[in-house]
Order: structure tokens, then sequence, then C-alpha cells
């Protein structure tokens, strides 16, 4: 009745195309998984999986959870998600996404990357493209500071933390409530919260 699935991929490409494990990943995934457990949903974690194994669990739960439905997503945005082997593309993902959304449950796309933005791209996805869509909403931060510097790496994990401990506090916010609590969180890290 209740999923929350969590990719976390805490491998990043330097310029010398190495592979660097960063533990904010899996902290993130920790933090979510423990908020949606202790809120009744069973917990799915894919931790540095490769590339092919995303795209067969994202559609599974997508066509056979009934009521709700979260898919959490911590680690580096390059326009998809860079897996050990290979990139998967925003658009590959919005195309899975489409192609498998039943209407079945509620989905909340939730993405914390340290650049910011969000890897799920649901905006074209609704009603009209889609007769049998279900409600979806994707939750991420935009950071106005440059990708690559400290500041923005240190604030990786920040919009979790703030996110979980909202809903934690008071698990029916209404979104308006949870954007006017996360603003003035997000403010000192030149950092603004996105709903779709």
């Amino acid at each position: 009745d209740k999923v929350c699935l969590i990719l976390m991929n805490s491998y990043q490409n330097d310029e010398h195309d190495k592979y660097n494990p960063q533990i904010g990943v899996m902290n993130d995934g920790y933090l979510v998984g423990l908020i949606h457990h202790r809120l009744g949903f069973k917990v799915f974690y894919l931790n540095n999986c490769i590339s092919g194994n995303y795209p067969k669990w994202l559609p599974f739960f997508l066509q056979n959870t009934k009521n709700d439905l979260t898919i959490f997503y911590s680690g580096q945005n390059s326009d998809g998600i860079q897996f050990k082997d290979k990139k998967i593309t925003k658009e590959q993902i919005s195309k899975l996404i489409k192609e498998n959304n039943q209407g079945k449950c509620r989905t909340v796309f939730i993405s914390d990357c340290p650049e910011g933005g969000t890897v799920f791209d649901i905006s074209g996805q609704n009603k009209n493209n889609n007769e049998n869509a279900s409600e979806m909403i994707s939750m991420s931060i935009q950071k106005t500071t440059n990708p690559e510097s400290k500041d923005c790496k240190r604030s990786h994990g920040i919009f979790t933390y703030y996110l979980c401990k909202f809903i934690y506090d008071q698990p029916n916010i209404t979104l308006k409530r949870l954007s006017e609590r996360m603003k003035p969180s997000f403010e000192r890290f030149n950092s603004q919260f996105v709903c779709e």
C-alpha cells in the first residue's frame, strides 16, 4: 500500500574519471527511510547499483504500489543519474515514469543533489498527456551558488534534513505550509525549496 524507494548514488565523476564515495548520500537515504518507516511505509534501498537495476525497479513500484509512493534520490545531478556503468538521462527517467504511471497511487519524487535541481522531470506528465496519470509531486532544492564551490557541496543534505524534520513534526503538513517552513531555513544557504 505505501512504499518508499530510495536510490543512493555516492559515486561522483571527477576530472580523472575516478569514483569518490561520499558518506552524506548514505545519511540522506537512512534519514528518509527512517521517517517513512515510522509513517508505515515499506522501505526499499538501491545503493550504488548499476544502471540496469533502476529502470527495472522504478516501473515495478509505479505499477504495483496501491496508495502512496515516495521515490527518493540522493547523489549527483548531471542532467540525470550517473551509475557505476553508465548514465540515465532525465529524459529517459521521465519516459519511464510516463510509461508506468498507472494512476494507482499518489507519487512524491524527492531529489537531494549537491548541485541542486531534480532528476525527475514530471512537468509534462498530466491528465492531458496520460489519461491514467496519478497525482505526482516533485520536490528539490534550487541553489544559487556555484555547483563547484565548497559552500554548495557542504550544503548537500540540508534539504533532506529539513524535509524529514518538518514531515516528522507534522506528518499531514500541506505543501503550502511545508514551503513556508522551509523558506527561512534555506535562505541562509542561498537556496530555495522547489515543488512541482
